[in-house]
C-alpha cells in the first residue's frame, strides 16, 4: 500500500508537505505511510481517494501492476509528460471498474 501512496503523490506533483496539508496531518506522517512504517487510518485513505479521485479498492487490492516498473521520462518534453500523466490518471480512475465489468460477463 505504501508504494501506492507515494506513486499518487508524485504523479500529482505534490510534495509530502503539500499532501500533508491537504490531509490535515504532518509531513512526517505522510513520510511514514510512504515508507511503510505506519499505516494510515481508514479516514485518511478515504481522503486520499477524494484528493486523487481513485477508488478505495485501489489501496486495498494486492494489484501493484502500476508500481512494478519505473520509467525515465526525462527525455520527454512537457506535452509528452502531460499525455503520460493523463494516461496514468485514467488508468488509476478506471482500472477497477473495467475489471469488475469483465467479471460480470
Amino acid at each position: 500500500m505504501n508504494k501506492k501512496f507515494r506513486f499518487l503523490r508524485i504523479l500529482n506533483h505534490l510534495t509530502q508537505e503539500e499532501l500533508a496539508q491537504k490531509l490535515g496531518v504532518s509531513r512526517t506522517c505522510v513520510a511514514n505511510w510512504e515508507k511503510g512504517i505506519r499505516t494510515p487510518e481508514t479516514k485518511y485513505i478515504l481522503k486520499y481517494t477524494q484528493i486523487f479521485n481513485v477508488d478505495f479498492d485501489f489501496f486495498i487490492s494486492n494489484n501493484d501492476y502500476v508500481m512494478e516498473e519505473s520509467f525515465d521520462i526525462s527525455a520527454l518534453d512537457n506535452d509528452e509528460k502531460n499525455i503520460l500523466y493523463d494516461f496514468y490518471t485514467c488508468i488509476l480512475r478506471n482500472h477497477h471498474k473495467k475489471l469488475d465489468k469483465r467479471y460480470l460477463k
